[in-house]
């Protein structure tokens, strides 16, 4: 069977916009209450929940292709290039430093024109450091076929085979005129535009590596690009829940120029990246709330320590507190920790909950 690129009409994809009524009425929603909840905050305020979102993306993405980011790293090379101050200053990392440039400029590029050359200087950040005989930097052009495995470069079935290095610069020139046409050029809702251009560029497979992570850079700048603000979405954290299935998905996708299956997929990948935000901003308010509500109450341990659980997010400090790791993170004895932590729970600064040794506290807002 012909992959898509050998099809007769490539790369006109098709898509029956009937049967995407459901999901492109609740991507709408989604989208039009995110835009809500953005504006409650300062600038300010966005500005620090970015850094740590954006570190989180730059791993999570990076992670899907089996490669590791130092978080830590990420966030500081983060805040260097904001000006901010660099948290647990470390010796700086080339990877991490070229992962901050790349994510920070599709923020601040979000509404402006994709380009060749903006897509070769992301490619050459993902890069930076030479990890490994890529051309960083630039299209491929070796003369062998560029083929997609089941198993990785393991090994395996062979999944997909993009099209000849020899055809990657024209592709290439149609899909960014495609990326770049106005919502008025084309009939399809606009996440259903953002669904195809990924299935497009990721059919093309432009790059002898790091197509995925640059394929996901550009979901979150189309979706910045529909948000109307410079926010990225945790899209990675959304496909790695469902990465095997997003797998199956696209491989599917790439034997038909009929992208509606696809279509329906991935637009629920896009609102479920919009509820992960969503549920991190409501917990930010509630934060904000509850540190406003016992500024003046706590005293430093009690403060470093309801911080550290803040900072777990919306999914909950891991395991819950209890006094062990109230000692470590205060510094403190065992007998102050559980004194702290009673104390904590009488003001209703913190949850408690089991009994004996399995006794446990959480924060009274987001999971546990």
């Amino acid at each position: 069977m012909k992959f898509n690129w050998e099809l007769a009409g490539w790369p006109n994809f098709t898509c029956d916009s009937s049967r995407l009524h459901e999901v492109v009425t609740a991507y709408s929603e989604r989208l039009g209450a995110l835009r809500t909840l953005v504006s409650l905050f300062d600038a300010g305020v966005m500005e620090d929940r970015a850094i740590g979102q954006l570190a989180n993306e730059a791993v999570d993405t990076s992670a899907i292709e089996g490669v590791h980011l130092d978080r830590n790293a990420v966030m500081s090379s983060v805040c260097r290039r904001l000006g901010r101050a660099v948290p647990n200053a470390r010796t700086r990392d080339e990877a991490a430093e070229g992962f901050a440039a790349l994510i920070l400029d599709v923020r601040e590029t979000y509404d402006a024109r994709l380009t060749k050359k903006m897509l070769l200087d992301w490619h050459a950040c993902l890069f930076r450091g030479g990890r490994g005989p890529v051309a960083a930097g630039r299209f491929r052009t070796h003369p062998e076929p560029m083929v997609v495995l089941s198993g990785g470069i393991e090994g395996g079935d062979v999944r997909f085979v993009a099209p000849p290095s020899s055809r990657v610069g024209a592709e290439m020139a149609k899909f960014i005129a495609g990326f770049n046409a106005p919502v008025g050029a084309s009939s399809l809702h606009p996440a259903a535009r953002i669904a195809i251009a990924h299935l497009h560029f990721e059919s093309i497979h432009p790059f002898e590596d790091g197509n995925g992570r640059i394929g996901r850079m550009l979901v979150c700048k189309a979706l910045a690009r529909d948000l109307g603000l410079p926010v990225l979405l945790p899209v990675s954290v959304a496909i790695r829940k469902v990465r095997t299935e997003y797998y199956e998905a696209i491989h599917a996708a790439s034997r038909t120029l009929d992208a509606t299956d696809w279509c329906l997929f991935f637009i629920r990948i896009l609102a479920d990246a919009m509820d992960d935000m969503a549920g991190e901003l409501v917990f930010l308010a509630k934060k904000i709330q509850f540190f406003a509500e016992h500024a003046g109450h706590l005293n430093p341990r009690q403060d470093r320590v309801l911080q550290r659980m803040a900072e777990a997010g919306a999914a909950g400090f891991a395991g819950g507190m209890n006094a062990a790791k109230y000692q470590k993170i205060a510094k403190t004895s065992k007998a102050t920790a559980t004194r702290d932590l009673a104390a904590l729970a009488r003001a209703g600064a913190l949850v408690k909950t089991g009994a004996g040794p399995s006794v446990r506290y959480h924060l009274p807002f987001g999971s546990r």
